[in-house]
């Protein structure tokens, strides 16, 4: 059947107005034009970062357009022209020297005027070491801080505050990434809790969050992975494979058996050889006995160590042992056979040294 030929009442329709009516609605649509490029220039948000907010250094002499350029270049906002266009329509071109703080979600309004604000003077850096053990690594930030250490800890324990913001007394550990963090004073465990956060959404970026989430992984789980693969190998061109090991085991609902989550279940840090009475220790940690990830990371896990398990192998090994020599490397199996034989390989190196069960 023939398609019925459009009628052209409507299109006519205009031109058949009054020469008023054709200005008004004219102008109408010019507003609507105008309000919404105007709502991109001032309004829209233009951050690209999760945390609450962003500290930015403006140096003696710095202008508008090279504030913005710097921005962009760090990928804290989308759109430097935008910033520029703002600054130019408002006759902003130089800086005050000083720390400045920009609010996440702000727009080119509000990150000019977060530029123009009273420089924030009273700012305290922090370093969140990279400690194996959680105790060591909570005392010396704290230290640090000024911070009661029980006060804190207790904070972390807090199943109700701790919710709220999508952790538990675990899965909160994989917030402390080894690092600077800024607060600005007086400093409290709150307070202190929140920089680290702050820190480590800081850290997740839109790019990192789509490559956990082609993986299958959460943050937090990409955190714990993170830290096993870092206990197995300071190998980073290992780790992509390793990492691969463990999510290959993870897609078949195969035990983790990982040694570092054993380690850290049993408190055995710095033992040479584990033991079979090892594993028979009843913790969430023990992948030996549960499946899936454990509960928390095993330890802090540097920043760097992130993209490599986040761009893990596709490959088809199931098991690892740790080759012959002692020099940190491994030997890759994909089935058990071919592992039982890397394995009895280094368990007899380990012998000759006199490392014995």
């Amino acid at each position: 059947m023939a398609k019925k030929p459009r009628s052209k009442k409507n299109s006519e329709l205009f031109f058949q107005l009054p020469r008023v009516w054709k200005w008004r609605i004219g102008a109408a649509i010019f507003l609507i034009l105008l309000l919404w490029s105007s709502w991109k220039i001032i309004g829209q948000d233009n951050t690209r970062f999760r945390a609450s907010h962003y500290y930015f250094y403006v140096r003696s002499g710095m202008e508008a357009d090279q504030a913005a350029e710097i921005l962009e270049e760090r990928k804290i906002i989308y759109s430097a022209w935008s910033v520029k266009l703002y600054a130019k329509i408002f006759n902003i071109v130089g800086l005050k020297p000083g720390l400045y703080r920009i609010e996440e979600g702000s727009g080119n309004y509000g990150i000019m005027r977060s530029l123009h604000a009273i420089p924030i003077r009273d700012l305290q850096r922090l370093e969140v070491m990279p400690f194996r053990k959680r105790d060591n690594m909570i005392s010396n930030l704290c230290r640090q801080a000024g911070v009661d250490e029980k006060e804190f800890l207790k904070l972390l324990k807090n199943e109700k505050f701790l919710k709220k913001r999508g952790y538990n007394p675990e899965s909160v550990y994989c917030l402390f990434i080894p690092g600077q963090v800024m607060l600005e004073k007086p400093i409290n465990a709150e307070t202190l809790f929140e920089a680290v956060l702050d820190h480590y959404l800081f850290i997740w970026t839109d790019e990192r969050l789509d490559m956990a989430d082609r993986l299958g992984l959460e943050p937090h789980e990409v955190m714990i992975l993170s830290s096993i693969v870092y206990s197995e190998t300071k190998s980073i061109p290992e780790m992509p494979i390793v990492a691969g090991v463990y999510l290959n085991r993870l897609r078949i609902d195969m035990r983790l058996e990982s040694d570092p989550t054993l380690v850290h279940a049993n408190k055995a840090y710095g033992i040479q050889r584990l033991r079979d009475k090892h594993k028979r220790i009843d913790s969430p940690y023990n992948t030996y006995r549960k499946k899936g990830l454990p509960p928390g990371p095993v330890n802090t896990v540097p920043e760097w160590v992130i993209d490599p398990v986040l761009n893990a192998q596709d490959h088809q090994y199931l098991y690892f042992c740790a080759k012959p020599g002692g020099d940190g490397e491994h030997l890759f199996a994909e089935n058990y056979a071919e592992h039982r034989k890397n394995a009895r390989r280094y368990q007899n190196s380990l012998e000759r040294k006199g490392i014995v069960r």
